[in-house]
């Protein structure tokens, strides 16, 4: 598969560049079963990942009134996508 060619690649010119750790990414959560994202989950595992949780990411609001537009914009746009 091409993506696994891509990433292989990828991965030998960062060693030959001297990289020792490759991100590959967010996984879903390993122990949840019939997760959404479990496909993408196992094709990273297979490189041999270690999986790394860090906490996740939060906004930090220093103009509530454009950020108050922001999410109602998006509400509306995800609500017309659907």
């Amino acid at each position: 598969m091409a993506p696994y060619l891509l990433h292989w690649e990828i991965m030998r010119e960062a060693k030959k560049r001297g990289c020792t750790v490759y991100n590959l990414g967010e996984i879903p959560p390993l122990d949840v079963g019939g997760h959404p994202l479990q496909g993408l989950g196992d094709f990273k595992m297979k490189f041999g990942a270690n999986p790394v949780h860090l906490l996740g990411s939060w906004d930090y609001v220093y103009r509530p009134l454009w950020y108050t537009a922001f999410r109602v914009v998006e509400k509306l746009r995800r609500g017309f996508r659907a």
